[in-house]
């Protein structure tokens, strides 16, 4: 059954899930996604209980988030995060340590849904610019949990994810970081090698589609694979896209 995301994150691909599932092979067995993110894609393909899904990232506010919602940890009542004032909320954002796994994960989407656009960044203001209702994502969590029975949550390099669970009969759906230096934050500059990916593309055995900025370099890079452009409208609530529009290239092996 398909799941809605309570987890936010700048590009975040809500607006072209569609045609993603549209795209996706008929048949596999293994589903991997190395750039998860806020994982619409992942939730919306409605994986039945017996395919194996890996999905992954490098950043530990998101694979930590994944992997408390796995757990399904109990909420209670969940209205007791949306009756703290915005202070206390601020100050649980930012908090350190946690002594239970649901303070750890509101504290993580307090700061990935109350920064802007999902990208949350230490600079020692501690503030956000919005704050969701909290007990309504909470109650999701029950269901996004049976959803992941049969997911693994890993925070590993993209190759290494790619070369241990790649297999003929794998769908693989790749969101990798833009060409801006924003988006690869988590990588180095010289360890998000567009070039190198093409060539970890090329010798899988499985099926992949992937969806990035589009631009003269990347559609050299990737020249070898089949192309589409799609446009992507941007938007500005709680239940949207945060961004301007733009366009964003659709590549894939089969």
């Amino acid at each position: 059954m398909k799941q809605t995301s309570i987890i936010c994150r700048l590009g975040r691909k809500r607006r072209i899930r569609d045609l993603i599932m549209k795209l996706a092979p008929t048949e596999f067995t293994t589903y991997i996604e190395p750039f998860v993110g806020s994982g619409d894609i992942y939730l919306f393909m409605g994986l039945e209980p017996s395919v194996k899904a890996v999905i992954n990232d490098l950043d530990p506010i998101i694979s930590d988030s994944w992997k408390i919602i796995k757990s399904n940890p109990s909420i209670g009542t969940g209205d007791k995060y949306d009756k703290l004032t915005k202070e206390q909320k601020i100050a649980l954002a930012y908090k350190k340590s946690h002594s239970n796994p649901l303070d750890k994960l509101v504290s993580n989407m307090l700061r990935l849904c109350g920064s802007f656009g999902g990208v949350v960044k230490e600079t020692g203001k501690q503030t956000l610019y919005r704050f969701s209702i909290i007990k309504t994502r909470l109650e999701k969590i029950a269901g996004l949990s049976e959803y992941m029975k049969n997911t693994t949550v890993l925070k590993q390099d993209y190759k290494t994810v790619i070369k241990k669970y790649d297999n003929p009969n794998a769908f693989i759906y790749l969101d990798p970081p833009y060409e801006t230096k924003d988006d690869r934050e988590l990588y180095k500059e010289d360890d998000m090698d567009y070039e190198e990916m093409a060539r970890v593309l090329k010798t899988i055995k499985g099926k992949f589609v992937m969806s990035i900025n589009d631009s003269p370099n990347i559609r050299t890079i990737f020249k070898g694979f089949k192309q589409s452009k799609v446009r992507v409208k941007g938007g500005a609530s709680d239940d949207k896209d945060i961004g301007k529009n733009r366009d964003e290239l659709i590549i894939k092996n089969f």
